[in-house]
Parts: C-alpha cells; structure tokens; sequence
C-alpha cells in the first residue's frame, strides 16, 4: 500500500506526502500518516476514466471537498495541503486544456500545484518528443503562476527561474 511506502519515507526524513489520489484511495490511511507526521500533502485531482459527466472544474471542486473532509476526519491540519488538479490523470487533452485555462477557479480552495514538466498533451500539436516540450512547459506553467498556481513541479529548474524572473517583472510580483 502506498501509505506504507509514504510513512517509511516520513520516518525517514521526507516532510511532504505526495498523494496522486487526493486522500482518497485507501479508507483514509494516508491521511492518518499524514497526520501522524503532521506533514504537509500534495492532494492530487484523479480519477478511473476520463469522462465528465459535469462541468469538469466543478467535478475537481467536488473532489477536494472530499479530500478535505477525509483530512478533518482523520485530524490532518488542512493548512498543509496543497492541492494539484491532476493534468495528465484522469483527463484527455481537451480537459487539461480546459483545467489550465480555468485555474483560478481552483485558487480559492487552497495553494495550487501544477505538475505539467513535458507531459505528452505538451507536444500534441506539433508532435514534440519529451525532451522537445521544454519551452512549452515553460509556456504552461507561466501561464499558470499567471493564473494562481503557487508551486510548479519541473525537471528544467534553471530554465524556468529565469523565465519566471522575467514575468515576475512583467506582473511585478
């Protein structure tokens, strides 16, 4: 079971748990590591199929209100989570179009996380290999700091400092 794996990590030094189905997969064992540890969460939107049968933001919403009421119940301080809406999980290339250029109607719920680092719907269009997509991960996840996303998951750190330097100066952040 994953929360085994994330309570020998915590036990061991980590101070965050990464869980990719938002506290929701396992009866609430993750989050009663999490709050043994009082560690912080990264809660990940997912989802088994891709279909929407409503508004796909609203269905995000619906989700964390669940992942939230999964912590409080099991004494998780909700001040540490952070949410992440999943691109790449549970959506096709439509929806995480549609989830990123929605994402400040996520902001309200808690700090948002994006994790889009070269992932395929990138590099769609023009057919990109991973190694390709570099510029239009950059692309992403200014637009999404732009939009309210706190933190950005990356492979390229350097490139990305130095672009957010500059649209840090452009949006005077």
């Amino acid at each position: 079971m994953l929360f085994r794996s994330a309570e020998l990590a915590l036990a061991n030094g980590a101070h965050i748990i990464n869980d990719v189905w938002g506290l929701q997969r396992d009866n609430g064992e993750m989050a009663k590591v999490a709050s043994k540890y009082s560690c912080s969460v990264i809660a990940m939107h997912n989802q088994d199929s891709k279909e929407y049968k409503e508004d796909i933001i609203l269905s995000i919403k619906k989700f964390f209100k669940k992942t939230f009421e999964i912590a409080e119940q099991n004494g998780v301080n909700t001040n540490k989570i952070i949410i992440d809406p999943g691109i790449g999980f549970g959506k096709g290339y439509d929806e995480n179009i549609e989830v990123l250029n929605r994402l400040d109607e996520l902001t309200c719920l808690a700090p948002l996380l994006i994790g889009v680092s070269k992932k395929g719907f990138i590099g769609k269009d023009m057919n990109l290999t991973p190694s390709q997509r570099v510029e239009g991960t950059i692309a992403v996840n200014t637009i999404a700091v732009a939009k309210g996303a706190k933190f950005v998951r990356v492979h390229n750190v350097l490139e990305h400092k130095r672009a957010f330097s500059i649209a840090d100066k452009i949006l005077k952040k």
